[in-house]
């Protein structure tokens, strides 16, 4: 099975289920005002792996089967690799800053250079 897209994520979650939220039946989470923020915050991974312009840091490979999956479920093993999922992880974050402004959520202000990660490794203080 190939990467879901992420009309593929949010009909996996019509499957029939029960859903209780507030007292009150939910028939479906992707049409649920307050739930449909969580829904909408993981398609962002799905979108993203799909997106030409995120697809080679979005995906990974298994090296024994070949299979794609998400690169936010790699282990990263090398400081390159930390300093790719930390970019995965900004990229994800600033594509969901629209959706909390759609929730009435106030955005938190961060200054860009804060978004980038300081990483010390083993003392060798690479940043």
């Amino acid at each position: 099975m190939g990467l879901r897209t992420a009309d593929e994520y949010r009909a996996s979650l019509r499957d029939g289920r029960t859903l209780w939220y507030r007292g009150k039946r939910v028939d479906d989470i992707c049409t649920e005002p307050d739930l449909r923020v969580a829904v909408d915050n993981a398609v962002v991974d799905f979108e993203m792996t799909h997106d030409p312009a995120h697809r080679e840091l979005a995906v990974a490979i298994d090296p024994v089967t070949g299979a794609e999956y998400h690169a936010l479920y790699a282990l990263p093993t090398t400081p390159d690799d930390l300093m790719r999922r930390s970019q995965l992880i900004e990229i994800g974050s600033l594509e969901r800053v629209g959706l909390q402004r759609e929730v009435h959520v106030r955005p938190q202000i961060v200054h860009p250079e804060r978004l980038r990660p300081r990483l010390l490794l083993g003392g060798l203080g690479i940043e």
